[in-house]
């Protein structure tokens, strides 16, 4: 790829419009349009005019021996930024069919149409807009329902990837309703999960689940590794019948799970080529640019995050800003710190070597710049985050950024 942006170069006749043309072309064939009346393309235009003004060999040069083309095509999607969420649930006019005959779950994958690897649009094609959006999982995400369908999604903010899709009895009326040929009632697993079933009878088909959440009047079931949880009522006439079934990207075991100071999490090394991590790690994840620098990824169902600068990996970061996220996987070090672990452990293990920054009076986060090691804290001084780093890599101070991340 490297080789493709130095073919760029090398045709390059000293004419910014002829360079970019021809970079536009090989982005084509990566399968990125970009409009030349766009305001991105113009946006592109202008910085390289720029750069030809001040030294037009050197512009040339920086292409063809400097960009990694991957960097150079990733930089340019960022540009065209894809419509807002908000008018992503409204682009697409709803199809006039009836929705798809297809109800079967397959956790970790689909819920009959409705697909993990689709975004908010491709929901809206089939559902029609969203009637409502109540605060997302985390930061970086929205919920949409479609109430009147028993239907829920988790989208990723920026790029309206599906994150989790969700049945539910719909609010709206009964629990057998009927709508544009769909009732959620109808979506069942291959074992008969579906809504209305028994607790128990999910437990006989799926196994005892990995983890078991209690709270508001209901229990959820988690299947971590198969992709799906399961929500049973606790109260009322329909006391131990589902009442909601989400799927999410699954999370199969990753490694050894151990955190190694300056080298890696789990499988998830320093240094490691940013191709090879998404690779190794699969769909799911939330992207976003850094204002100090690099771009951080992060995948909610492993609970596990990195920096990447220049192709490569600066840092690695394990956290649950969620209930829901990797609660199946303890990640640790040799000395059994993790997540929850409390001050007084981490500062017996790392406190010698350890810089300490403060919020308001308490500890906010340990750095061990020696170890490569660092750990954030909540206002109770247990372990909220921790992330490993090479110092010679990280692309800015982790002091300034490690509080920004999930």
């Amino acid at each position: 790829m490297v080789a493709s942006a130095r073919i760029a170069a090398n045709y390059c006749t000293g004419t910014t419009r002829g360079l970019l043309n021809l970079a536009l072309v090989n982005m084509r064939h990566c399968g990125i349009n970009v409009d030349q009346k766009s305001t991105a393309y113009n946006n592109i235009y202008n910085k390289l005019l720029s750069d030809f003004i001040k030294d037009s060999d050197q512009a040339c040069n920086s292409l063809g021996q400097q960009l990694d083309y991957v960097r150079f095509i990733r930089d340019v999607e960022a540009t065209v930024a894809p419509p807002a969420i908000e008018e992503q649930n409204k682009a697409s006019p709803p199809s006039s069919e009836p929705i798809s005959t297809d109800k079967l779950i397959v956790p970790g994958e689909r819920m009959g149409a409705l697909r993990l690897d689709m975004n908010i649009r491709d929901l809206v094609k089939i559902l029609g807009p969203a009637t409502k959006e109540p605060p997302g999982l985390w930061r970086f995400s929205k919920m949409f329902e479609w109430d009147k369908l028993g239907v829920s999604a988790q989208v990723d903010s920026s790029t309206g990837k599906v994150l989790a899709v969700g049945i539910f009895v719909s609010s709206s009326g009964p629990w057998d309703m009927t709508i544009k040929g769909f009732s959620s009632a109808d979506y069942t697993t291959a074992k008969g999960i579906r809504l209305g079933a028994r607790r128990e009878d999910a437990i006989s088909a799926l196994g005892p689940p990995e983890r078991t959440v209690s709270g508001g009047g209901a229990t959820s079931l988690y299947y971590g590794r198969r992709g799906m949880r399961v929500t049973a009522v606790d109260l009322g006439p329909h006391a131990g019948e589902i009442s909601q079934i989400r799927i999410f990207w699954p999370t199969p075991p990753l490694g050894d799970s151990m955190i190694i100071p300056r080298e890696r999490i789990s499988n998830v090394g320093i240094g490691m080529a940013l191709d090879r991590a998404l690779a190794l790690l699969g769909g799911g994840y939330h992207h976003e640019k850094e204002a100090s620098g690099g771009d951080f990824y992060y995948w909610p169902h492993f609970g596990l995050g990195f920096v990447e600068c220049n192709g490569q990996i600066s840092s690695v970061r394990v956290a649950r800003p969620s209930e829901s996220d990797a609660g199946t996987i303890r990640y640790a070090t040799a000395d059994e710190l993790s997540l929850d672990s409390a001050l007084d452990e981490v500062e017996k293990a790392f406190g010698q070597s350890s810089t300490k920054q403060s919020s308001d009076g308490s500890i906010a986060s340990l750095v061990c710049d020696s170890s490569g090691i660092s750990f954030t804290f909540n206002s109770a001084h247990k372990v909220v985050a921790i992330e490993v780093f090479d110092p010679l890599r990280v692309c800015v101070s982790l002091e300034k950024k490690i509080n920004n991340r999930p």
